[in-house]
């Protein structure tokens, strides 16, 4: 597992998932296989969540997070 400061998100690691997903079914596997620590993943999911709600209520979008929205909607789906 990489150490350090967290990595960045990128559309590399949103693909990387969705195809690993439905092998594997465990978000840990998928993490660890594609080089981004387990609390990272996580918390990419759960920021992504959080924002989709914020933008279902109306509030006024945050740019930074277009990625996590994304890469959260396409785990839950996968």
């Amino acid at each position: 597992m990489p150490g350090g400061r967290p990595l960045e998100l990128t559309r590399d690691h949103i693909t990387q998932a969705v195809a690993l997903l439905p092998r594997t079914m465990y978000h840990e596997t998928v993490a660890d296989s594609i080089g981004v620590h387990r609390e990272t993943f996580r918390e990419w999911v759960k920021l992504g969540g959080r924002e989709q709600r914020r933008r279902q209520r109306g509030k006024e979008p945050n740019p930074r997070l277009d990625l996590h929205c994304e890469f959260s909607a396409a785990i839950k789906k996968a």
